[in-house]
């Protein structure tokens, strides 16, 4: 009966022997790629599509900001008596004119609306980006501990179909029994909560990508060995240069000032220059020719509280602006040291631990065979290198998690290239 046993751990062992893949090991022909999921999910974005609509419409309405107004014509006829009758004519025309610098200043404006909407669009594609990725390694990250976890219930089923076995089981081989049964009971609702997982990730996925396959396909993520150090300072400095939301409220303050000089501006009057031609013939025929200007008196509006309020405004977005970057600096500060700790994490379970870890249950399959090892001990190894396995795949889902973060505060776009030195 020790022979079976010993027979069946050695089964168990074999079973184990494909637990310990690597995170490039998944890599299997026709994976899907990273790349290929940023491509797609950015293609078929319909957010993104609306926003660059929403560009191409601010383009335009910064070209008709700036655009002249249309000149009007008059035209006049009818009857003149005097000491005889005849026809009158009227004809002028007149053109509506900006005061100087009121054109210029609206249409710079709209310039600003308009990158302040290709702002808009490149946060769209980075949140899109970010998105994706962390969802193909939280996908990829259930899968593996999907395999993990059926693994087990293999090896716990083996276990439990000897211990039944057995007509007359002695009292130790009765706590053994119970043990395996609620592991595998365990086993099997963790099981579930990890497909539902990973499901809900696909769907995930499917939103943004449109992987709709049966079964789901592969995807290839790069194996993060936590060497890559990130220097504080120099993402500081990309973060206070590439932030999206900081380069956003730049523009808008931008844009404020601009609008505090056209305020100041409109208390400027526009002037409406005109030419007229007049002809009647009511006895003596007479014609008139003549030219004029409109010019409104700027008496009861001088737009003060117009001024005042663009100046309140300039105070606000330059206040905002100087909290963001204020954000910014903690955020990094926060960040920084979440990211030290989880390439610290990955540091600990490097690519060679799935060796040492099939070696330590051979170790433990040559002391059982020696009777210096029960099965108890050997199911407490098995729970401890299923958690060993575990807490790799989160500290690799971690690291890219944190990676993230620092790419979208900086307003990096190639996730790619800093995962590849991870």
């Amino acid at each position: 009966m020790r022979r079976f046993l010993m027979t069946v751990v050695a089964i168990l062992i074999a079973f184990d022997g494909g637990g310990g893949r690597s995170m490039a090991a998944e890599q299997t022909e026709g994976a899907v790629t990273l790349a290929a999921l940023i491509e797609r999910a950015l293609e078929r974005s319909e957010s993104i599509a609306s926003l660059r609509a929403r560009v191409e419409q601010e383009r335009y309405a910064a070209r008709q900001a700036g655009a002249w107004q249309n000149p009007s014509a008059d035209l006049a006829g009818g009857l003149k008596s005097e000491s005889g009758t005849g026809a009158l004519f009227e004809v002028s025309v007149s053109q509506p004119v900006f005061y100087p610098g009121k054109q210029r200043l609206r249409r710079e404006i709209g310039e600003l609306d308009t990158e302040g909407a290709e702002a808009d669009l490149r946060e769209t594609e980075l949140f899109v980006i970010r998105e994706v990725v962390a969802l193909a390694y939280e996908y990829v990250t259930g899968r593996r501990k999907t395999e993990v976890n059926e693994e087990r219930q293999n090896r716990f089923e083996l276990i439990r179909t000897y211990l039944t076995g057995h007509l007359l089981p002695s009292p130790q081989q009765k706590v053994e029994r119970r043990l395996v049964e609620r592991r595998l009971a365990n086993l099997a609702t963790e099981a579930m909560q990890l497909q539902g997982q990973v499901k809900a990730t696909f769907e995930g996925l499917n939103f943004y990508a449109g992987l709709h396959s049966t079964p789901p396909p592969d995807i290839e993520i790069p194996r993060l060995s936590g060497s890559g150090a990130v220097d504080r300072a120099k993402w500081l400095a990309a973060a206070m240069e590439g932030n999206v939301e900081l380069a956003a409220g730049k523009i808008r303050l931008g844009a404020a000032r601009k609008e505090k000089d056209l305020a100041q501006l409109e208390a400027k009057p526009d002037f409406t220059p005109g030419i007229f031609y007049e002809h009647e013939r009511g006895g003596t025929a007479q014609r008139l020719i003549g030219a004029g200007i409109s010019l409104p008196v700027p008496v009861l509006n001088r737009n003060i509280a117009g001024i005042e309020s663009s100046e309140r405004k300039i105070e606000a977005k330059r206040r905002l602006l100087r909290f963001t970057e204020q954000q910014i600096e903690a955020r990094l500060g926060r960040l920084w040291n979440e990211y030290e700790a989880a390439r610290f994490a990955v540091q600990r379970y490097p690519e060679s631990l799935s060796k040492e870890l099939d070696a330590g249950l051979k170790e433990a399959d040559e002391e059982f065979r020696k009777g210096r090892l029960d099965l108890l001990t050997f199911l407490e190894l098995d729970s401890e290198i299923a958690e060993t396995r575990l807490r790799a795949l989160d500290a690799q889902f971690s690291l890219a998690d944190k990676v993230l973060d620092l790419l979208g505060l900086a307003g990096e776009r190639d996730v790619l290239s800093l995962l590849a030195t991870q």
